[in-house]
């Protein structure tokens, strides 16, 4: 019989170190992992979603087959693991799923299976063919992502990937406790403090683009999804929570690939409240354009706000995270550059991301 309820009983001290949302970027992982030097002692949870969106879900499943053999350590299932557990078994809706991957919306562990049978997804000619292409190493992994456990309680905490509610019944329910979208604003108040990923930190916050874990105190929440294969300012979080002597500390360790750069050059900005067009909140209009800058209002509340002109149509399409934080730095400060777009250059400074003009870190 499957469990998929955890319990781990702690009396004593411990350090407890939670990644979420890993999303087949395992150079993220390793790295992340290197970065946090645990020992055996330690203990370590992947809250779910280490497959698809990014293209690497084979190699990041053989990893995460390799670190669950050290001691203390806990993988977790996700809506990914779920959504590709389902899509490999044979209830699956064959056809809808095969038209899903032909439209190629991300990368998915199967589209990969596809790929390593030597056949491009362009190529599928029906769900017989996608399905006849997984092979034995595809069923193996189905096995495996059906043996994950959902809940796990550790001393008086929940972890779970998308979100927990006592009345629902994990038997017959089970995707709820795995994408349960709006977590944060639909949750009731929790008892015990609940830790979720799922849905991206950056997301559940409307004046400022960063990937700090969100500690809703008022519901008992922690969310630590750093939008890790997203959006180009996606990054991965380690939520690490330590209890020395009966006190409990929390800390984070962040983990990217941004180029570190040095301002060369000061550019004077106008400054102006802050707008961050989030996934639930995103639209605007123009109201006026003036060579490269535009003056836009935000739909749902009421804020003009400036965006360079040459972006609109990528922030419309979602290929940008926009957010209207103009950085006026000076010579010499350190900023990790995420992306590069026209002239502009959206750069992490401190905890959040902001924008320089381009040639200001060449």
């Amino acid at each position: 019989m499957i469990k998929k309820t955890l319990t781990v009983n702690v009396t004593d001290d411990y350090k407890l170190v939670v990644i979420s949302d890993v999303h087949a970027h395992k150079d993220h992982l390793v790295g992340m992992l290197e970065k946090l030097k645990l020992t055996d002692e330690d203990h370590l949870v992947i809250l779910g979603d280490f497959l698809n969106r990014g293209f690497g879900s084979i190699e990041t499943y053989k990893y995460i087959r390799e670190l669950e053999k050290r001691p203390n350590t806990y993988i977790m299932k996700g809506n990914h693991e779920s959504f590709m557990q389902r899509q490999m078994s044979e209830n699956s809706d064959s056809q809808e799923f095969f038209e899903f991957l032909k439209a190629k919306p991300y990368d998915t562990l199967i589209g990969e299976l596809v790929m390593k049978a030597g056949v491009s997804i362009d190529a599928l000619e029906s769900p017989d063919h996608m399905y006849g292409l997984i092979g034995q190493e595809g069923l193996e992994i189905q096995s495996y992502l059906k043996t994950l456990p959902i809940l796990l309680y550790f001393d008086d905490m929940i972890l779970v990937h998308g979100g927990f509610d006592p009345e629902l019944d994990l038997e017959t329910e089970e995707t709820k406790f795995l994408k349960f979208d709006y977590y944060n604003k639909r949750s009731k108040v929790n008892d015990k403090l609940t830790i979720v990923g799922h849905w991206p930190v950056s997301e559940l916050r409307e004046d400022q683009l960063t990937n700090v874990p969100l500690h809703n105190k008022e519901k008992n929440i922690i969310s630590i999804d750093g939008g890790l294969g997203g959006r180009p300012t996606g990054e991965l979080n380690a939520l690490m929570i330590e209890k020395t002597a009966g006190v409990v500390e929390k800390s984070l360790v962040q983990y990217n690939k941004f180029e570190k750069k040095t301002v060369q050059k000061q550019h004077k900005f106008k400054t102006e409240p802050l707008v961050y067009l989030n996934y639930e909140n995103e639209a605007f209009e123009v109201l006026s354009s003036e060579g490269e800058w535009s003056r836009c209002r935000h739909t749902a509340r009421g804020i003009e706000f400036s965006v360079f002109t040459s972006l609109i149509e990528p922030i419309r399409k979602w290929q940008i995270n926009y957010v209207n934080n103009f950085l006026n730095l000076e010579v010499g400060e350190s900023v990790e550059v995420c992306c590069v777009y026209d002239t502009y250059a959206l750069v992490k400074y401190g905890d959040t991301f902001g924008w320089l003009m381009e040639d200001q870190i060449l």
